[in-house]
């Protein structure tokens, strides 16, 4: 998104622009079930794919980011991480700049599937809130104090 990053509520408070209209608030969510795990479809991924699934759907699903009206979206995340995967892997075996018609030497064209498959799984992440930007963005990076509140916003 762009503009500029958000400002922390305590950072705005000790400058003195704290206004309710512009404070960081948690959004809803949907409903989940917390000890549910998020079944992937069947026939929509490669190994590749199903391998990435297994790895975040639990940490997603625990932190309810992932419920089962994200399934689509995450599978997007999962195909394009496999498919970045596989580009990397043809680039190491041949290389970035391959030989072409005439012999004539061309950048791979695996160079730019790995990037637009890069790009795609970033903005997923960005979707899932797998980044510390887009946690903050979110209202999730806030540090949580155990301690009393003396009225100091810098403590």
């Amino acid at each position: 998104m762009p503009g500029r990053k958000k400002m922390p509520n305590k950072l705005k408070l000790v400058k003195g622009t704290l206004q309710p209209c512009t404070e960081t608030t948690i959004k809803p969510k949907p409903s989940r079930d917390k000890g549910a795990y998020i079944k992937m479809r069947k026939g929509v991924m490669n190994k590749t794919a199903q391998q990435q699934w297994q790895l975040m759907a639990p940490e997603l699903t625990a932190a309810g980011l992932l419920t089962p009206l994200d399934v689509y979206a995450f599978e997007m995340y999962c195909v394009a991480y496999a498919q970045w995967q596989d580009a990397l892997g043809q680039l190491e075996v041949m290389g970035s700049v391959i030989q072409g018609r005439a012999g004539i030497q061309v950048i791979n064209p695996y160079v730019k599937i790995a990037n637009q498959a890069f790009i795609q799984q970033r903005q997923m992440l960005l979707e899932f809130q797998c980044t510390p930007a887009s946690r903050f963005k979110a209202g999730g990076n806030e540090i949580e104090d155990d301690d009393e509140d003396d009225g100091d916003p810098l403590a």
